[in-house]
This record gives C-alpha cells, structure tokens and sequence, in this order.
C-alpha cells in the first residue's frame, strides 16, 4: 500500500541549541529572546552566556562552573514536541486558550509525537518547548512585518506558556491533613511587627515574609481552620479583605470589629508576640493580595532595563515578581495578561 508523501515541516531553530543571530531591535523581540532563555533554563540547558557567569567554590575559591555534557535524548524530545506543535498548534490555539484545551495539547504531544519524546520529560518541560516556538513565532512575525496585533498575540501566547512551564497548571497544595495543623512562625528577635509583609496568594494561601525570610501558609496552619465545615473560619475573608483594601477597613460594623480583634488575636498567637498586629481597625503590619485590581509596580532601582535602556526596575504585584523592564514597557508588554489576571 502506497502512502502519499507527507509535507516536510522545515524548522529553522532548535528550541535548545540555536544560537541568536538576529537583531534584538525591538522591545517585543528583546522579551521574546528573554522568554526563549527562561524556557531553555526549564529544560536544565543553558546558553554559553549564562554558564560565564557560573562560578562554583572549590577549595575555598571560587571557579568557573562545570556543566556536564547536555542528554542528546533530552535534545531529540525537544525536536519533536517542537515539531508537533508546528504541525498543530493552530488547532488549538485558534479556539479560546484555556487551559483545558493546553492539557489536552500537552496530552495529545505525549502520544502521537513522532520520534516519541522520553517518559522523563515533564508537562512544564513541554509547555517550555510550545513558549519557545510562539516566542520564535513571534519574532519571525516581526521581520515579515506582520500586523502589530499578531505580533503581541504571538508574545501574549508565548508568555502564557512560560508561565504555566515555571508554575504548572494549578497551584500546588498541600495535603488538607498537614492544613489543618496550627503552625506558628515566631518573629525573630528585636524585629518589629510592622516589618511583618503579608501577600494573598489566593484566596486560602498566603505567603509570609520576616526581614528577607519568607514562607508560604495555608489558613489553616495560620489557626483560621473550622473543624465543623472543613473550611477557613470567617474572620479569614475579613483578613482577606483586609489584604484587598492595602491594610484598612472600608466600612465597619460591629460584627467586623469583633473579628478584627479576634484576628488580632489569632495573629499574637501565630507569631509568638505579645504587641497587637491590628490596632483601630488598621493592620500595623504590610498585608496585600496577588491580584488585586487598580494597582501600579513601584519603581526601585537596579540595572539596565533591556527595553529602555534605563537603569531601574520594578516589583509587579500582580506578577509578584520582579521585572527588569521599565514601568512603561512592562505595562505595555503584560496589558492584556493583566487584564485577564485581574478578571
């Protein structure tokens, strides 16, 4: 039986080992090529750029690191996820990107790629090569000079893949047997309360940080466990809306009085302290939430941003990361994922 000759699909970049021949002339190619390194860093590959700036200690000094050879196996898998989603990734990506239909993309690369791609080889790792072709995507659209919108939903595509390769498809959590357990995280000695900062990282976890130490809770290891439901206690929402108003009240009643003094007391318990954390319905303490709405990053300084070419950088809450972009250029670059993170 004779088959018809299937078309070839030419590539002309290697998601791993492809060096950057072309100009970084604009600010969407620069965070293109900066997606591109992340991804490859998911992988465990690491440009000759990042390995110059390796240095490792050995007998007390410090020497360029020793990176060992990169698995060929591990290079043929990227190859053909690379070359299934060339051939697909229009399918599924002209229909709306959730995340159902990513996992079902993710899942159909596992079983038809063709050479088939190593059990070893995680969903974060795939969803690191289908990041680098959007980003390579991207940047071909911009020396064609293809409309700016296909441009940035190329970028917009690329970053959401990236984001999903560095955290997964839904947050991690813990076993609800090991959430419910009351774990107090005592304040260090001579630091005060107000150096407390708090961050919602949802609506049940939250993260804690101490003069530069931080650690991630769950509401029911912070004591705000109801037995009876099985769900926080309700003065956990009036904590949350504590965190979605920077720290205030916005309309006090005397049931949320209550609450805050019970709060407050709960908190002394949970950090080992004897001085309150809430005082005339205000927080003494830094407390915000993730993806709250309305907010703008903050400027501090640092280095050279590769947008810009200014020297500063900027914590964005709603990434909850930091950026080496410029305010101007991040906002521009991440409106739209914004926009839907804040929905």
């Amino acid at each position: 039986m004779h088959t018809k000759n299937l078309p070839i699909v030419i590539i002309p970049h290697c998601p791993l080992s492809s060096k950057f021949t072309f100009s970084k002339s604009t600010p969407y190619i620069r965070r293109c090529l900066e997606i591109i390194e992340s991804a490859r860093i998911v992988w465990g590959y690491y440009s000759d750029e990042y390995k110059s700036c390796c240095y490792e200690t050995v007998d007390g000094v410090e020497v360029p690191k020793k990176f060992p050879p990169y698995s060929t196996l591990k290079l043929t898998s990227a190859r053909s996820i690379q070359s299934w989603y060339v051939e697909h990734s229009d399918l599924f990506l002209a229909s709306q990107k959730n995340s159902e239909a990513i996992k079902k993309a993710v899942s159909d690369v596992r079983r038809s790629a063709r050479p088939g791609i190593e059990s070893s080889i995680t969903d974060k790792e795939i969803l690191a090569i289908f990041a680098i072709c959007e980003g390579f995507d991207a940047i071909k659209k911009i020396q064609g000079g293809k409309p700016g919108e296909a441009v940035k939903e190329a970028v917009l595509a690329s970053s959401t893949f990236l984001k999903l390769a560095k955290a997964g498809f839904e947050p991690e959590r813990q076993d609800t047997a090991k959430q419910d357990k009351f774990i107090p995280f005592p304040i260090p000695s001579g630091v005060k309360v107000n150096d407390i900062k708090m961050i919602f990282l949802d609506d049940e976890n939250i993260r804690i940080t101490i003069k530069g130490k931080s650690q991630n809770f769950h509401y029911g290891q912070m004591g705000f466990f109801n037995k009876q439901t099985n769900r926080p206690l309700k003065r956990w929402g009036t904590l949350l809306e504590y965190a979605e108003n920077r720290g205030v009240l916005i309309k006090v009643t005397n049931k949320k009085q209550k609450d805050s003094e019970r709060i407050n007391e709960k908190l002394k318990a949970f950090f080992e302290t004897n001085e309150n954390l809430i005082i005339r319905n205000q927080n003494v303490f830094n407390i915000d939430k993730k993806t709250s709405k309305g907010k703008k990053p903050v400027n501090v300084q640092s280095k050279i941003c590769p947008s810009c070419k200014e020297t500063h950088k900027h914590f964005c809450f709603v990434c909850n990361d930091e950026m080496e972009h410029c305010q101007e250029c991040h906002e521009e670059l991440y409106k739209e994922t914004h926009a839907k993170l804040n929905r």
